[in-house]
């Protein structure tokens, strides 16, 4: 079942916007309908850690494909929250902050703004974080990036938004741009005894277009622009584009 509500969600992504779309939408809302009547919205007492996150799956994907029941009920929960209620099971509180965010505007992103400043817990403070990367409105996505390299979000968390816009099919269009103007910047801050620039690189992976495909290797051609330690990140990305452009 995660398997295939994960490859739906690849689709979802592949097809937005295209006429296909509408047909793979479909069948994503059956399959992760009948999924989730089947789990249903509340944890079982001895339920495996793959059945929590299985349930965690089908309602995002339900949110995200639009499905009316379900946006509601996240929207009630995620009220809840607001008001301080507790009582929700902290492994779906993740799920109901990127729903509120699919569905926010300017107020929802600094609520959560706000409250990443102060929360202290660091599961929950990336929850918050990765909530920042799923709005539709693409000004909040820049105001979003922007942010998660800025001194307010420490440098472990900073790749979060990023890979959070990476997988909202809003946000794909900007992702490259940002990265592209930023490199010389994400270069000197992301040494590499941090490991951590490969993940940009990997960002990139929604890329289904032959045009946009030969602007970035030309962009990493540049010897300023290429490092050791993205050379594998960079093969793996010409692998998975080149998928994404056979599949189209």
């Amino acid at each position: 079942d995660s398997s295939v509500s994960a490859h739906l969600g690849t689709l979802l992504r592949l097809f937005y916007g295209r006429p296909l779309y509408a047909s793979v939408q479909k069948t994503s809302l059956l399959f992760h309908q009948q999924l989730l009547r089947r789990l249903g919205w509340e944890r079982a007492k001895s339920e495996k850690n793959t059945t929590t996150l299985l349930r965690s799956a089908a309602i995002v994907s339900l949110g995200l494909l639009g499905h009316k029941e379900t946006l509601q009920k996240a929207n009630v929960l995620f009220n809840k929250i607001k008001q301080g209620d507790t009582s929700l099971d902290s492994n779906l509180k993740g799920t109901i902050y990127a729903l509120a965010a699919w569905q926010g505007n300017e107020k929802t992103f600094n609520y959560f703004l706000d409250r990443y400043k102060q929360e202290e817990l660091p599961e929950e403070n990336r929850k918050l974080l990765r909530s920042l990367g799923l709005f539709q409105d693409k000004g909040l996505l820049h105001r979003a990036l922007e942010l998660s390299q800025s001194p307010t979000v420490r440098l472990q968390d900073s790749v979060m938004i990023s890979m959070m816009i990476s997988i909202n099919p809003v946000g794909q269009g900007l992702l490259w741009n940002w990265t592209k103007r930023n490199w010389r910047m994400l270069l000197q801050k992301y040494t590499c005894g941090t490991h951590m620039l490969p993940t940009f690189v990997h960002d990139l992976s929604y890329i289904d277009n032959k045009a946009v495909k030969r602007e970035i290797q030309h962009f990493f051609q540049k010897k300023e622009h290429c490092r050791d330690d993205i050379r594998m990140a960079l093969r793996q990305l010409w692998e998975k584009v080149d998928i994404n452009i056979q599949v189209l």
